[in-house]
């Protein structure tokens, strides 16, 4: 029971790292993680809501939007 357990961790873990390592490779998210960092600290515009909305999209294509989207 045990062992059967841990093969199904480890595949889960190592689907979340290979999904993981495909959106960090990906360029519209790279660029867009890239604007967000260089709006300034503590600002609250469209502008921030907009790249995080983006953002969000992004992580979903990759299955990666929250952990239900992960489990399918």
């Amino acid at each position: 029971m045990f062992a059967s357990c841990l093969r199904l961790r480890n595949s889960l873990a190592g689907n979340a790292r290979h999904r993981l390592f495909r959106l960090m490779q990906d360029a519209e998210y790279r660029a867009l993680k890239a604007d967000l960092k260089a709006l300034p600290a503590g600002s609250r515009g469209t502008r921030r809501g907009e790249l995080t909305s983006r953002l969000a999209a992004v992580r979903k294509t990759y299955g990666l939007g929250s952990c239900y989207q992960f489990l399918q």
